[in-house]
């Protein structure tokens, strides 16, 4: 604002000089309001000795708060106090700022029509007695809140809504048993900050296990028993956000586990030693036992093979008579 001269630094003038910006960006729709008098006693922002004034506060109840990538959003009002909304385009931060012109406080209800979730605002009031001094939070309720603004003052809400977190869809998968499923959850905020995100395994079997990898990436791991061949498992895990409420998102999957296919000893050489080969599905550990007697087993080792047919061999086998089995697990 040039060329226009207000010689009074008392708070009725300096509402009136908050009256004016509402109006250049509600009436006249300007995209900026500017005060070129920056210092001056009697009609500045601030004193010829750097201390702040009243209509210094006034202008920083928008200027502090309403900044480079905010849009005014709309706003209506019933009553006598003046009111202006702004939105950051890059995030879900938002600002009211509230203008009582009168000599009396006034309670208006502030009614958040079209927002996400949003727990609290908090005020910053210039008035009389105080100067853009910051207040406790005032919680929302159903998207409304009220607020006592003192007679002649300019009250500023911030605040910022909570979005729920997102996540990357998972495909449903089909692996053998004894096979390791590896299955990464990847998550992200769209909140500007990002919140803080927690991972939780909701559903799946006993033996499967969640470990959190970073703060938008969660591994889900499971190796299927044989017990739990042919079997259709839900998983389904939970991306929670530290927001005020907080918000969550599921992914949710499914896993089939094949049935077992027998497995096959196809040969036996003896000699030094005695080895066996054996074909079957990948996946299983494949144990080898041996028994003289049929009854009392023992177990040689066991190994998990990547590639069929495999070779499993005996190389102590003083016994007489030996017997071998073949066992799947885990």
């Amino acid at each position: 604002m040039t060329e226009y001269l207000v010689n009074d630094q008392t708070i009725d003038a300096a509402i009136v000089s908050a009256g004016q910006i509402h109006d250049c960006l509600t009436t006249g729709n300007m995209s900026a309001y500017i005060w070129w008098k920056c210092i001056g006693d009697a009609n500045g922002l601030i004193s010829s000795n750097g201390t702040p004034q009243k209509r210094g506060f006034v202008m920083a109840q928008f200027s502090r708060f309403v900044r480079p990538g905010f849009n005014r959003i709309a706003a209506t009002n019933d009553g006598s106090v003046l009111i202006t909304a702004y939105r950051n385009t890059n995030s879900t931060g938002f600002v009211i700022v509230a203008i009582n012109p009168t000599g009396i406080p006034l309670t208006p209800a502030f009614n958040l029509a079209n927002f996400p979730a949003v727990a609290s605002v908090t005020p910053w009031i210039t008035s009389p007695d105080v100067s853009l001094a910051v207040q406790s939070p005032v919680a929302v309720t159903n998207s409304t809140f009220t607020y006592t603004l003192p007679g002649l003052s300019v009250v500023t809400f911030t605040g910022q809504a909570n979005n729920p977190p997102k996540v990357t869809a998972i495909a449903d998968q089909t692996i053998n048993p004894g096979m390791t499923l590896t299955v990464t959850n990847v998550a992200s905020d769209p909140d500007l900050p990002a919140q803080t995100l927690t991972f939780t395994l909701l559903t799946g079997p006993a033996n499967a296990a969640l470990t959190t990898l970073n703060p938008t990436n969660a591994r889900v791991s499971w190796r299927p028993l044989i017990s739990q061949a042919a079997s259709t498992n839900q998983f389904q895990v939970m991306v929670t956000d530290n927001g005020i409420p907080s918000l969550s998102v599921t992914n949710n999957f499914v896993v089939t586990v094949n049935p077992v296919s027998q497995p096959a000893l196809y040969s036996i050489a003896a000699g030094s030693q005695v080895s066996l080969s054996a074909t079957g599905m990948i996946g299983p550990d494949y144990s080898l036992l041996t028994s003289t007697n049929l009854a009392a087993w023992q177990l040689l080792y066991t190994t998990n093979p990547v590639a069929m047919p495999v070779t499993l061999t005996d190389t102590n086998h003083g016994d007489a008579t030996r017997f071998y089995r073949l066992q799947l697990g885990p």
